[in-house]
């Protein structure tokens, strides 16, 4: 997890799928935010939203997993209404360290990746 501005930011990988969802099987309420933040990411690919990669904006296919992701969730937040931003990265930047995709999303968005699809709310 980093700290940007207002937000934590944290990074889940495809390769750590089984332990985010371990986790938020245990009641883990973060973990538990950024798997659906990620499910409901996956879900807007699948319906065939233009999504673009987080770091170099490269446009999705609704085939396309993304390796990577970055999940915003802000650092004050009223626990019954959290709005969760995620960053889908295409598999080229997927294969930097979790800094670089840090340092290439959020900042570079000015913490505004595209605008909130439904089911980016967490409830």
């Amino acid at each position: 997890m980093v700290t940007l501005a207002r937000h934590h930011i944290y990074v889940l990988r495809q390769a750590d799928k089984e332990e985010w969802e371990a986790k938020a099987r245990t009641g883990d309420e973060i973990a538990r935010r950024c798997i659906s933040a990620v499910k409901n990411f996956a879900r807007g690919l699948l319906n065939g939203e233009l999504t673009l990669s987080g770091c170099c904006e490269r446009p999705f296919l609704s085939s396309d997993v993304p390796q990577a992701f970055l999940v915003l969730i802000p650092v004050k937040y009223d626990p019954n209404h959290v709005t969760v931003q995620v960053w889908g990265m295409c598999e080229e930047c997927s294969k930097h360290d979790n800094q670089w995709l840090v340092d290439q999303g959020p900042k570079r968005e000015g913490l505004a990746p595209t605008p909130p699809r439904s089911g980016q709310t967490s409830h």
